[in-house]
């Protein structure tokens, strides 16, 4: 249960990197996205006053820290599922076990799920969460975006097609995790079958005497 709920925390992280820079990559052209992601694992950097007021401002225009908060609630609520279907889908894919040992496995991480659930619920409620993110985050637009265009972005965000992407965020963030960890776990059973086979071929292969060819 240790490797699924780690599994999870890490698809949260992931989540929650995201939906910190959801809007802005959004702006962004795809090439744009990866230079916004691996900034995103650089120390925050001290920003000039007149940038950290068009980032503050543009904060405002975003309405982020309810954007944030209603994306963790989300995620919050969809613990569960992903949980489950995490847990679910690395048991069943364990070549190891048999029919009955990956019944025994699923009824022992099901009655641990609730505790593991709740913690991360408790951590994701926790409201210091979004405030160390925004604090975070702020450099990150000053790296990427020039005042001007940090203004123009409040433009945006303030216009109708704007407030729609930002309510729209949230859901669009969710329901894409969840056709995202559907995908997976759905290949995640004949990848492992390869990988076994792949092993077995591997040992076979060890086994055979050298300069003897099998018939």
């Amino acid at each position: 249960m240790k490797k699924f709920a780690a599994a999870s925390i890490s698809s949260i992280a992931a989540a929650l990197m995201l939906l910190a820079g959801a809007p802005a990559l959004a702006q962004s052209t795809p090439a744009a996205a990866p230079a916004v992601a691996a900034a995103a694992t650089e120390p925050a950097k001290p920003i000039e006053p007149a940038v950290a007021a068009a980032v503050k401002e543009l904060f405002v225009a975003m309405n982020y820290r309810s954007l944030m908060a209603s994306g963790m609630q989300q995620m919050s609520n969809n613990l569960p599922v992903m949980m489950r279907n995490s847990m679910e889908a690395g048991i069943n894919a364990n070549p190891q076990l048999g029919p009955q040992d990956k019944q025994v496995a699923i009824v022992k991480a099901e009655a641990r799920l609730p505790a593991v659930v709740k913690a991360l619920q408790e951590f994701l409620a926790d409201p210091k969460l979004v405030d160390e993110m925004m604090s975070e985050i702020a450099p990150l637009y000053a790296a990427n975006f020039s005042v001007a265009e940090i203004k123009q972005l409040s433009v945006f965000y303030r216009s109708p097609l704007g407030a729609k992407m930002l309510a729209l965020s949230p859901k669009l963030m969710s329901e894409g995790m969840q056709i995202g960890q559907r995908v997976v776990a759905r290949r995640m059973a004949p990848l492992m079958q390869q990988l076994q086979a792949a092993e077995q071929a591997g040992k076979a292969e060890q086994a055979t005497p050298a300069g003897k060819v099998e018939k």
